[in-house]
């Protein structure tokens, strides 16, 4: 039973063994699952602990971390636009 004013679900779901395992997947296999939490959690708030930077590449905002500092947070086409972003460097290093 939940709260009066509180919503029957949670606002964040949490999926702890799709970012324990999803280095492992094929690329096809990938794919269907980002595509899934893509459309069965659009109204949600997702984090993800991305590998493979370009699972996020769709994703609204994305934040970089290092050194468990928060050092970046923009949509990922923003980042990838700025010359000097981490993201974009680590970008670079995956995708090419």
């Amino acid at each position: 039973m939940a709260a009066r004013g509180q919503p029957s679900t949670p606002a964040i779901p949490v999926l702890p063994s799709l970012t324990d395992h999803w280095c492992s997947l094929n690329r096809t296999t990938e794919a269907f699952v980002s595509e899934l939490v893509g459309t069965e959690f659009k109204e949600w708030t997702v984090i993800t602990v991305a590998h493979r930077l370009e699972t996020i590449a769709d994703f609204d905002m994305v934040l970089v971390l290092q050194d468990g500092q928060g050092v970046e947070y923009k949509s990922a086409n923003a980042l990838l636009a700025k010359e000097r972003s981490i993201f974009r460097s680590l970008w670079g290093l995956q995708i090419h």
